[in-house]
């Protein structure tokens, strides 16, 4: 597959992957390390009550320790070893994750080590139960016995029919070489992906790396014809579910999205002709892009009649390292949205990639491995309570990952030993195979979450957690079972002691609670005790109280949503409360109009309160003096816009810290903090028919801003930027000292080696709305693209929000000058108004957002590297992690 620009999610699919789904994996022999654990489990993954480990001891070791350890640390039990010891039998005695070392020293002071890992998951859920399942994982390099110890009912396949000959359009075609569908345990979802046949596409350039390009075909008859053929091939063991293609729109070739559309819909007729059983599922996007000039969307596929050919809808579901609760549920919460806008609400939803990372060096930030498995719980949970038909976890095992990080989403190691994700994967998946219909979803407080349950076998169960910390809470509901993340059993109680890692409950009813949900209630926290509409015995959680039904909200209560739960003959009743502060402070921004001299942060504070305010703001920045506005008076309703100048702070640093808008009134005190993260970044203005004098403008050094793939030495790649503006347009110089320059990409391919990305956003300054059908959100974003080959300049437009300015194309109007001089590199770059789609000068004391990722590649080095100032294009294209560049 090809590469595309600049650490994309969802862009896994390497030649290596490619390589390794399609052939054997050879591993070199290691030597047998000196401590060696083995058992009679696959990767020491054990389906029973219980597990036993051996050590095989050296008769030359002197003394030693094991150590049994749980996945968080504690040690679960430790015993002396010594050169008697021979062979150690250690018992695993329950449900759960260990880690398992062996420390020694040998007779002549030589210090050996051994160390693995086991989980006990128990006995799988029975066949009926598991194929009624939500959850998948797929298998890539692993071994499938462990996915289905895992207890996965999904799986994927991928398959390539790039070199599939023209014969197979005769009479009597060609047997099939192999069975590329085997009967399997799981329910399979093949998908297609690496190309088309050469003869069969119109010509383009030959890809470097596996497989084929994906372009227009001569004939579409032949496709579909093709595609027929080959499914009636494969016979009887063609999948009851298939994708029509992986992430198309990075492989697609051809000239536009129509003829991308037109490519899917034809595999997918070509499928449904000779396997009328199989559900064809599209469009098989990386991510959940629901609307993006960029690429093809889903917006844009539906207008043109895809989803006609669809029996279902394929997407992945990668975010930047995010929390579940946070960006990813909530994309599939917009996802089904837009399935209900245009008329299929139970249109299956199939998302058959998504993950976290627990290894550095890839497109996501990565988290700790008991992060990731409270993430593969929480995930999994909440997909299932939105009814998503198949959500397949990647991955259980990618060995060849170009790099550790590609690695880290696996679930086990390299030697199938399990990662804690696996474990937790295991207990999720016996806990929700055979649930009915959706999930109920409580959310408690604005970090506790409760998750109702109905399964087929007649019982109810919850899943709880608490994302932020430890939170002890009532639940007077009995249970019949609880375990927790990992499977351990934990005892029955009034309460529930939560964690960001969940725990399960199995209720003694066959039918979960029934909750009736009231009006939700608005409270000021810090204010006047407030009666509740219905009578009962409350049960609130902490810090909320209930006495004599009347709610009390401390000051110290988070804002946010909390439910209170009281029983009501035999169902529940449910309380929404949203818990408001006196004073509401909106997220601070930066302001600097064309008087000012000094930048300021801006909030705007709304009063909740019944009497008059007294606020006062503290800016606290890391490495600098605080700052403050002296204290003011707020009347009750009032909406009032607070400044505090930023004077003193130097331009390109990257500043973090927090504002605190402390108010008083009638004796009590109230305190929000306002997480801070910016950078003062200016633009010089130019005189109508001059050029800058850019020996009069500083230099801003951006290298140490926040570089992509951990910190670069400056003697390796450093780089600086001046900005001005004027009639022209928007001027850009960019310095960069780098040992080695490295162009020898052309086209779209350029953010490869080096070269600038830079996004731009005249629009900056506008608000983001959802709604709003103008550009993205009512921005008009772009993200350009230049280069230097050694012999002449290049530039490139991938994102474009304005349909006058195509994507994929040069921009000549673009004027850009490029020299090197020793290991300097000076890019000269001037962005004429009308290529950010505006047909006059931006004004004196507006704001454009910029966002720069400059590329550092070296003969020979695969990583990728870069220097970036603001976000949005290096981790993830999203425009709204730019900047401002003020113009003065």
């Amino acid at each position: 597959m090809k590469d595309t620009p600049l650490f994309l999610p969802g862009r896994r699919l390497t030649l290596a992957l490619a390589l390794a789904l399609l052939a054997p994996t050879v591993r070199a022999a290691d030597a047998p390390p000196s401590l060696a654990f083995s058992s009679t489990a696959k990767g020491n993954i054990f389906t029973d009550a219980q597990g036993i480990v051996t050590l095989k001891v050296p008769s030359s070791v002197a003394s030693g320790t094991l150590t049994v350890k749980n996945e968080s640390g504690a040690v679960i039990e430790t015993r002396p070893l010594g050169g008697d010891s021979g062979e150690v039998s250690i018992t695993l005695p329950q449900k759960g994750f260990y880690a398992l070392d062996a420390e020694a020293v040998q007779a002549d002071g030589a210090k050996s080590r051994g160390a693995t890992t086991a989980a006990v998951v128990g006995p799988a859920p029975s066949d009926e139960m598991r194929l009624q399942s939500h959850l998948g994982l797929w298998t890539v390099q692993g071994d499938a016995d462990l996915v289905l110890a895992a207890g996965a009912r999904w799986n994927r396949r991928m398959i390539s029919i790039h070199k599939l000959g023209e014969n197979m359009l005769s009479e009597n075609p060609p047997a099939a070489e192999s069975v590329l569908f085997p009967k399997s345990p799981f329910t399979q979802v093949g998908v297609m992906s690496f190309g088309l046949p050469l003869w069969l596409m119109e010509p383009t350039d030959k890809k470097k790396s596996f497989g084929n390009p994906l372009n227009k075909p001569t004939d579409w008859n032949k496709l579909k014809a093709l595609v027929s053929a080959w499914v009636r091939q494969q016979g009887e063991n063609f999948p009851d579910y298939f994708e029509i293609y992986n992430e198309p729109e990075w492989q697609w070739k051809g000239a536009s999205n129509e003829d991308l559309v037109r490519v899917l819909a034809t595999i997918a007729d070509g499928i449904k002709e000779a396997s009328p059983k199989t559900q064809v599922l599209g469009p098989g996007f990386s991510s959940i892009r629901i609307k993006d000039p960029a690429r093809l969307d889903l917006v844009t596929a539906k207008g043109q009649g895809l989803f006609d050919h669809l029996d279902g809808l394929v997407v992945h579901a990668y975010v930047d390292g995010s929390a579940p609760e946070k960006e990813f549920i909530q994309r599939v919460e917009e996802l089904q949205e837009f399935l209900r806008d245009i008329g299929r609400p139970k249109f299956p939803i199939h998302i058959t990639e998504f993950g976290w990372t627990s290894g550095k060096g890839t497109w996501q930030k990565p988290v700790d491995e008991i992060t990731q498995a409270r993430y593969v719980v929480r995930s999994l949970t909440l997909l299932a309570a939105l009814g998503v038909e198949n959500a397949t976890y990647f991955c259980l095992q990618f060995k060849a990952a170009p790099n550790p990080g590609e690695r880290g989403f696996s679930l086990v190691h390299d030697d199938s030993t399990p990662k804690p994700g696996f474990a937790a994967y295991a207990n999720v998946a016996r806990w929700l195979a055979g649930v009915k219909g959706t999930g109920t979803w409580l959310r408690l407080t604005p970090t506790t979450h409760l998750v109702l349950f109905e399964k087929s076998d007649n019982t109810s169960i919850a899943v709880a957690w608490d994302t932020d910390a430890e939170r002890v809470i009532g639940l007077p509901l009995v249970t019949s079972r609880r375990e927790d993340m990992m499977g351990r059993a934990l005892p029955a109680s009034d309460t529930l002691a939560l964690s960001p890692a969940p725990i399960f409950l199995e209720f003694s009813q066959a039918q979960s609670p029934t909750i009736e949900m009231l009006a939700r209630l608005d409270v000021m926290r810090g204010g006047e005790d407030l009666a509740l509409p219905r009578g009962g015995e409350w049960i609130a959680p902490t810090p909320l109280a209930v006495h004599d039904g009347r709610l009390s909200v401390p000051a110290s209560a988070a804002n946010g949503d909390y439910l209170l739960l009281t029983r009501d003959g035999q169902k529940w009743l449910g309380q929404p409360v949203k818990v408001i502060p006196p004073l509401e402070a909106r997220p601070p921004v930066l302001a600097w109009s064309a008087d000012q001299p000094e930048p300021s942060l801006e909030t705007t504070v709304i009063s909740h309160s019944t009497v008059p305010v007294t606020t006062r703001l503290a800016v606290k920045l890391d490495g600098t003096r605080d700052r403050f506005l002296e204290a003011s008076e707020i009347a009750p309703g009032e909406t009032r816009r607070l400044s505090v100048p930023l004077d003193g702070l130097s331009q390109g640093t990257r500043y973090r810290g927090k504002m605190a808008v402390d108010s008083r009134h009638e004796g009590r005190r109230d305190e929000i903090s306002l997480p801070l993260d910016f950078t003062i970044l200016s633009a010089a203005p130019v005189p109508r028919g001059k050029q800058p004098d850019w020996s009069q403008i500083p230099a801003v050094d951006f290298s140490g801003w926040d570089p992509f793939g951990g910190p670069i030495a400056p003697e390796d790649c450093s780089a600086t930027l001046q900005a001005a503006h004027g009639t022209e347009g928007l001027h850009l110089r960019v310095v960069v000292r780098d040992d080695e320059h490295l162009q020898t990409r052309s086209g779209e391919d350029i953010w490869s080696q080096d070269a600038i990305q830079i996004g731009l956003d005249p629009d900056h300054q506008k608000t983001w709305e959802a709604n709003d059908l103008f550009g993205l959100k009512g921005h008009r974003v772009f993200e350009y693209g230049v280069a230097w080959n050694g012999r002449q300049p290049m530039t490139w437009r991938w994102v474009s929000y304005v349909p006058e300015l195509p994507v994929g194309v040069a921009e000549p109007r673009i004027r850009l000058s490029v020299k090197r001089e020793g290991d300097l590199t000076t890019y000269d770059i001037l962005f004429p108004w009308a290529v950010m789609g505006l047909d006059r000068p931006m004004a004196a004391g507006s704001a454009i957002g910029i966002s720069l990722s400059l590329a550092d590649a070296d003969t020979g080095k695969t990583s990728r590297r870069a220097l970036r100032l603001y976000g949005g294009i290096a981790e993830g294209k999203d425009p709204e992690k730019y900047g401002p560049l003020w113009l003065r």
